[in-house]
């Protein structure tokens, strides 16, 4: 059985860049802060907008808007996932739908169990931003 380290971090980049159609991929990371490996999205990577405080979930939102790239995915990373979701939802003011959900590999969880407070092992889940309706004449 293969296993690699860091599977909630690689996987749900690897995922989005074989879909082809990511413009602008927000990382909600609410249960702990890392740095995004981007490469792993290919050469013609998205904008990625790493949010980690759900106090300054507008202010985030308002900036990642500001810079052009339309937002069509999450990464979100939480211990309420449910809550969480709701909250974004309301924040952007739009529908997000569940595409994948990434569980940590067998190594992360081993290594989470060994030392939890440096190794974290925590579940991934990518959900698209569904589009605006169109507006009726």
């Amino acid at each position: 059985m293969f296993s690699y380290g860091k599977k909630d971090r690689v996987a749900p980049l690897v995922y989005l860049e074989h879909r082809h159609d990511a413009t602008g991929i927000v990382e909600a990371q609410f249960t702990y802060g890392f740095p995004v490996p981007g490469y792993y999205l290919g050469r013609s990577r998205p904008a990625v907008f790493v949010f980690e405080d759900r106090g300054r979930l507008a202010a985030d939102i308002a900036t990642a808007h500001l810079a052009g790239q339309p937002v069509n995915y999450v990464v979100l990373y939480s211990d309420s996932l449910e809550a969480d979701t709701a909250l974004l939802e309301r924040t952007l003011g739009r529908t997000l739908v569940v595409r994948t959900t990434i569980s940590p590999s067998l190594g992360d969880d081993l290594a989470h169990f060994i030392n939890p407070h440096r190794n974290h092992a925590t579940r991934a889940v990518v959900l698209s931003v569904q589009p605006l309706p169109a507006a009726s004449p």
